[in-house]
């Protein structure tokens, strides 16, 4: 399939979930699929919820996937300095690490997982969906953010002095240690735990 036929699928996709007209008009901007494929990680919560995230990535190759850090199968392994933005889905897993001023953002649905680390003073910023799981770790004076929704986990752990920020949701939990002079800020919402 070429990208003309995957985009105009894409496009008929989101107008049939009456998408808004930014994130359209972005999606019929895009010259390239890695371009076309940073919409759709953009709204890939929204798209998920909507139940159209799989159909859309099915348009595409597990190669080309792969190069744009979405992951639908396998395990991955990412080490970078430079900021990323990582999908995961079905089973896949990915491990991520980050350091110097580095910033990555990873989301997880359904029953993928994710093994982030923060190193220097790099950022993550971790979403958890449906039952997918992260295991999150910062170091030096590095910073996680991490949301837990659905039925999803995560496991967080500061050292030296870096910070996290945990929220959960729904029936998610969340178990976070912190340890020489990290920080932690846990807040739970409906059915969610925090230890």
């Amino acid at each position: 399939m070429t990208f003309r036929n995957i985009k105009e699928k894409v496009l008929e996709i989101a107008k049939r979930q009456r998408a808004c007209s930014d994130e359209y008009k972005l999606a019929l901007k895009a010259k390239n699929s890695s371009q076309l494929l940073e919409v759709i990680k953009s709204n890939s919560l929204w798209l998920y919820n909507e139940g159209c995230l799989s159909e859309m990535l099915k348009l595409f190759t597990e190669e080309t996937l792969n190069k744009n850090h979405i992951y639908t199968q396998g395990e991955h392994n990412i080490s970078t300095k430079k900021d990323i933005r990582i999908l995961t889905l079905d089973s896949s897993s990915a491990t991520v690490k980050t350091w110097g001023s580095s910033s990555a953002t990873v989301k997880t649905l359904d029953s993928s997982s994710a093994t982030v680390k923060t190193l220097g003073s790099s950022s993550a910023t971790v979403k958890t969906w449906g039952s997918s799981s992260a295991t999150v770790e910062t170091w030096g004076s590095s910073s996680a953010t991490v949301k837990t929704l659905g039925s999803s986990s995560a496991t967080v752990k500061t050292l030296d002095s870096s910070s996290a920020t945990v929220k959960t949701w729904g029936s998610s939990s969340a178990t976070v240690k912190t340890l020489g002079s990290s920080s932690a800020t846990v807040k739970t919402w409906g059915s969610s735990s925090a230890t």
